[in-house]
């Protein structure tokens, strides 16, 4: 036959005072693993970001050498003053 035995009140809010610090260190938890969520996408924005800005280089990158040849083909090779404008032929 069992028998049934009372839990003294410390006793019992010492076990109400353990099952709310579990949940609130569930909550925290949580709250962290959310702060990761929001950051990796930001990270994977800025990636985006970094990548559009890199093709815009390059697009400017080639821009320049197209502009650079068409100079060239125009004045020959040289040297260009930016400061006054002047090109000096080699």
């Amino acid at each position: 036959m069992s028998e049934t035995k009372k839990l003294a009140k410390e006793e019992l809010d010492m076990i109400d005072q353990l099952r709310a610090d579990t949940q609130q260190k569930i909550m925290q938890f949580g709250e962290v693993e959310l702060e990761f969520v929001y950051l990796e996408k930001r990270k994977e924005q800025l990636q985006e970001l970094k990548e559009t800005f890199k093709k815009e280089l390059d697009e400017i990158q080639d821009k320049e050498a197209e502009f650079s040849r068409s100079l060239e083909t125009k004045y020959g090779q040289g040297t260009l003053n930016l400061q006054n404008g002047e090109f000096v032929s080699v």
